[in-house]
């Protein structure tokens, strides 16, 4: 189980424990979604829309430069591509 917030916050629930993962980010994260355990996109920002991905080691910074403003929707599925939505209805 996972859970994203404020402050680049990511929960991780492992043995019945809730752990704060380490993250490249600091902005809000809004939003997240998983092909499985080693596979999770979490998205979110403000001025500008950032993506992480989880591999089941860590999360690196994914973000395109050509994101606009705060992603706020993720989604993905086994062997398809990654769908994002943000603010002023984009669309990635």
């Amino acid at each position: 189980i996972f859970a994203v917030g404020r402050n680049g916050t990511i929960l991780r629930r492992e043995a019945n424990t809730w752990r704060r993962d380490d993250v490249p980010t600091t902005v809000p994260l809004i939003a997240l979604w998983g092909r499985g355990a080693d596979d999770v996109y979490a998205v979110g920002g403000q001025a500008t829309g950032v993506m992480l991905h989880f591999d089941g080691a860590g999360w690196t910074d994914v973000s395109d430069v050509g994101f606009g403003p705060q992603l706020s929707g993720v989604f993905t599925s086994p062997g398809q591509p990654i769908i994002a939505v943000g603010a002023d209805t984009e669309i990635l």
